[in-house]
């Protein structure tokens, strides 16, 4: 009786060991679908995050594009106004040219150098700022594809 006892008692202590590894097991599986639940949100909001991105770049691809259409505008006007003030210059009878306006289409070849500048400036800083969400959107991509392996190892 006493060796039936001892037996009784070992089965019953590996039954106690086997229900806690079964609920250390569903506590570490829950666990494991809370992680995978972050996982997914936080993925989610990376790709939400990469769309923005994409569409705040094309946006600024397309204001870019705008100041350079500008920008080749204002030099054709500046050209066109050297034209005019070269052949004003050139004239024989200068006494007969209007001082003032020759004045004024130099006061206005200066005034578009310096728009042409400053859209010049313009157009390096979207330039510049193309190229930082460039960069952030690579890195996003990185981040998301380090996201992708963690969620399949923990599906796994």
């Amino acid at each position: 009786q006493q060796e039936e006892l001892n037996n009784n008692i070992s089965v019953s202590t590996n039954n106690e060991k086997e229900n806690n590894q079964v609920n250390d097991n569903e506590v570490a599986l829950q666990e494991n679908q809370i992680k995978i639940s972050e996982l997914t949100n936080k993925l989610s909001e990376l790709e939400n995050r990469i769309s923005l991105l994409t569409s705040t770049n094309n946006s600024l691809s397309l204001d870019n594009q705008s100041l350079q259409e500008k920008n080749s505008s204002l030099i054709q006007s500046m050209d066109e106004l050297k034209s005019i003030n070269s052949s004003l210059s050139n004239t024989k009878d200068i006494s007969k040219v209007d001082n003032n306006n020759h004045h004024n289409l130099l006061n206005e070849i200066n005034s578009l150098k310096e728009q042409n500048h400053t859209l010049q400036q313009q157009n390096n800083d979207l330039n510049n700022k193309v190229s930082e969400l460039d960069n952030e959107q690579e890195n996003l991509y990185m981040i998301l594809a380090e996201k992708d392996i963690e969620l399949e190892q923990l599906k796994g």
